[in-house]
């Protein structure tokens, strides 16, 4: 896909900065192809560490009052930096699928890529949304 795209542009403006019409066209170069995979694996390591602090944080927390306190507020903004890391692998995720489209056209690659970013979504939202629920009730 890069060598056969290294002549071709591509817009800045996929999903989720769609609405974005006066993003620039860039050229198309492996460092680009390169960033939107790091892009995407952002979200993997995002993860991981949170998680991990996270399950850090709740251990402490089950010992001692204060740290319970502690936990919930983090606990959103974990959440926050969760769901931004995901529209970021949401963005690389259109980009690599705008620049590879021509290519995989024949194997209608389209649809592929909306239920995997629909599910990613999803998965993601329905976690943050269970968890607000559940501190409301």
């Amino acid at each position: 896909v890069v060598s056969t795209q290294s002549t071709g542009y591509v817009a800045l403006n996929s999903p989720p900065l769609c609405c974005f019409v006066c993003l620039p066209h860039i050229k198309f170069t492996r460092k680009f192809f390169v960033l939107n995979e790091i892009l995407i694996l952002q979200l993997v390591a995002v993860q991981l560490i949170l998680g991990y602090i996270d399950l850090l944080i709740g251990l402490d927390a089950s010992h001692e009052y204060p740290a319970a306190l502690i936990e919930e507020q983090y606990h959103h903004w974990f959440h926050i930096i969760v769901l931004f890391s995901l529209f970021l692998a949401v963005y690389g995720l259109g980009g690599i699928y705008h620049t590879a489209e021509q290519h995989l056209s024949r194997y209608s690659i389209f649809w592929k890529f909306v239920l995997w970013k629909v599910f990613v979504t999803v998965v993601k939202f329905q976690e943050f949304l269970t968890t607000f629920v559940l501190k409301k009730v």
